[in-house]
């Protein structure tokens, strides 16, 4: 972020209670401190953002898109999800009307793979935490026999109207260990989990050495993706436009109660803008599912792979914020 900004000019103020700034990047400023931001002014988060950031709360808001839409699929974008504990009656009648099912459970409001594990029955479970539990998607899409999934950069700079922008660059973050669908090894985070920050830990991860070595060992490019798909006959187009089907379909069900709040507390329309880190899987049909979204998506550069993708990202991120 920091090379980002000094490519494009800018200087960090050092006066931390200066107020003659152009730009904040920082966690969520509090409410009072947006309501002096002046229109000249650029912050990088929207209140409210933890609509679409927490995973209890997205699961939430794509559910109530779900059910005013009753009749169409149009927001079938998501694993079904339960909050626990208020779920907990309607996840039984889940587990009971689909006995061989598999579950992931997640913490609301962690990152990482932090917290998630694989799971059966409610007993597994202490019923007093609060949890996200997801559908597993049993039939993932597979690279060389390697579950996989896709990390997106959506840029929103309005909220009213809606302006939500996905950047064609992104990463492709596999697992390290081969998937298999006997639901027996639960307990193997790296073959069910794809996070980087679980998987990287391993003795058996590898990626390529330079920023051109974008389709080597266990962290691609999405542009390797999309060569991968045409090298094995796949479509990666229409693919491509159904996930980014899924992006403007997520922003659609956080945006009214995300509007409401930066109405509440944001003087100009223009001030505030957001980079988030959407995290798509596809599966074996090519189908794509929201798994999360990351309000605050890494942008550290940890390999030279991630400084190609991720500065160029940010680049266009300012020159399109203004």
């Amino acid at each position: 972020v920091k090379a980002a900004f000094k490519t494009a000019g800018f200087r960090t103020v050092l006066n931390k209670a200066s107020e003659g700034y152009n730009a904040v990047w920082n966690g969520c400023l509090k409410n009072e401190d947006l309501k002096r931001v002046n229109r000249y002014q650029r912050v990088n988060h929207f209140p409210g953002t933890w609509e679409v950031g927490r995973k209890d709360r997205l699961s939430r808001n794509i559910g109530k898109a779900r059910r005013r839409t009753q009749g169409s699929d149009d927001f079938d974008i998501h694993p079904r999800s339960f909050v626990l504990p208020a779920d907990s009656d309607d996840w039984r009648i889940e587990c009971d009307r689909y006995p061989d099912g598999l579950y992931i459970i997640k913490p609301p409001a962690s990152s990482r793979g932090r917290g998630i594990k694989m799971m059966r029955r409610p007993s597994d479970i202490k019923p007093d935490k609060d949890y996200l539990i997801q559908r597993y998607i049993r039939d993932p899409h597979l690279i060389d026999g390697y579950k996989y999934d896709i990390r997106v950069y959506v840029a929103v700079t309005c909220l009213d109207p809606l302006r939500v922008y996905a950047y064609r660059e992104g990463l492709v973050r596999l697992a390290t260990e081969r998937y298999t669908n006997d639901g027996v090894d639960l307990n193997k985070r790296c073959m069910h989990l794809t996070n980087y920050s679980v998987n990287s830990k391993k003795e058996a991860f590898t990626m390529g050495e330079t920023a051109e070595d974008d389709d080597v060992g266990f962290k691609w490019s999405l542009s390797a993706l999309r060569r991968h798909f045409d090298d094995n006959g796949l479509d990666f187009e229409s693919t491509w436009a159904r996930m980014k089907d899924v992006i403007v379909k997520t922003m659609i069900a956080v945006e009214s109660p995300m509007n409401t709040k930066s109405k509440m507390f944001v003087p100009d329309r223009r001030i505030c803008y957001e980079i988030f880190g959407f995290d798509i899987m596809l599966d074996s049909r090519l189908t794509p599912w929201l798994i999360e979204v990351n309000t605050g998506p890494s942008l550290s550069a940890p390999s030279k792979l991630d400084m190609h993708v991720k500065h160029r990202m940010l680049a266009n991120l300012f020159n399109l914020v203004g």
